[in-house]
Parts: C-alpha cells; sequence; structure tokens
C-alpha cells in the first residue's frame, strides 16, 4: 500500500514539473543574434551571375533598405537609412543603379551590389 501512494506521489511530482517545464518553454522568446556573421538570407549570386563575396558584402553593411516603390511603367523610389533615392543617384559611396520589387542593386568600381528589403517582424 505504501508503495503504491509513493509511486502515485512520485508520478504527480513528475507531472507537475512536466507541466511547469512547457510553460516555461512557451514564455521562452528567442533571439537570433548575426555577431560578424553573415545573413543566410542574403543571395551569394548577383541578378547578372557575379558571385557576391562576403568581404564585398561588407562594404554595405551600413546601408539599409527600408522601403521600395515600384513603379514598373514610371519612376521606382527607394528609401535608404531614411531618405528617398531615384535610379542613379548616390546612395552611400555607391550609384544607385536598379530598383527591383524587393531588392536595390548598387554599383561602385564596376561590380554590382544587391540590398534586400529589411521585413518588419
Amino acid at each position: 500500500m505504501k508503495m503504491r501512494i509513493l509511486k502515485q506521489f512520485i508520478g504527480l511530482v513528475m507531472l507537475l514539473l512536466l507541466m511547469s517545464q512547457s510553460n516555461y518553454a512557451a514564455e521562452e522568446k528567442f533571439i537570433y543574434s548575426s555577431k560578424d556573421r553573415r545573413d543566410p538570407f542574403i543571395p551569394l549570386i548577383g541578378e547578372g551571375g557575379e558571385l557576391l563575396l562576403p568581404q564585398e558584402m561588407k562594404f554595405t553593411e551600413g546601408i539599409v533598405l527600408q522601403g521600395i516603390i515600384f513603379d514598373p511603367e514610371r519612376e521606382s523610389l527607394a528609401i535608404v537609412n531614411g531618405e528617398i533615392f531615384k535610379e542613379g543617384q548616390p546612395v552611400g559611396g555607391f550609384m544607385l543603379n536598379r530598383i527591383n520589387e524587393r531588392n536595390i542593386i548598387l554599383i561602385r568600381d564596376g561590380k554590382n551590389y544587391i540590398i534586400n528589403l529589411v521585413e518588419e517582424e
């Protein structure tokens, strides 16, 4: 009889521990910190098929594409670091070569750099 009560007590304690752990895990929020690692969602191949090397990507590190107003029939606009730019304008030491629906292409020294639109979470 004592053994049965002891088993029930241990089972109840284990159940309570499992329930408290599941509540803890549900409240925990994971935050990813990239530090010095490359963003895995930024392509390594440009639209023209050229290879974008990680050291070349660091040139564009301070450039944040915040928004795009895309119109294939008229002039598209890009919001970069809080400022509005058109194709052909200088952006942080680069030339804004092209504005696409989801990214822009910057050019410097004959090389293209693709900057993807930052998605709000």
